[in-house]
């Protein structure tokens, strides 16, 4: 089952600076392919949240799926995906 890992690493995100998006959906998967959590974090959330790795010039946010959606600023859309 999925909830067995602490925290995923999210893909990279390159020019978090350049403010090139609004928000970050993050959808997580069980090992069934079933959606497991879908969270919608606005751009300058991932700022504080992700760390800049120069060797891949690029921002890496780690995030624990059930912790991230009791972030203050955070929209847990899990329902919304899940009925669909």
């Amino acid at each position: 089952m999925f909830t067995r890992y602490k925290s995923v690493q999210l893909s990279q995100i390159r020019n978090l600076n350049g403010n090139d998006f609004d928000y970050l959906i993050a959808v997580f998967f069980d090992d069934n392919y079933d959606v497991f959590s879908c969270v919608s974090l606005r751009w300058h959330i991932i700022g504080s949240l992700a760390n800049f790795q120069e060797h891949t010039n690029a921002h890496i946010l780690r995030i624990s799926p059930t912790e991230i959606t009791k972030h203050p600023e955070a929209e847990d859309l899990t329902k919304l995906f899940t009925e669909a």
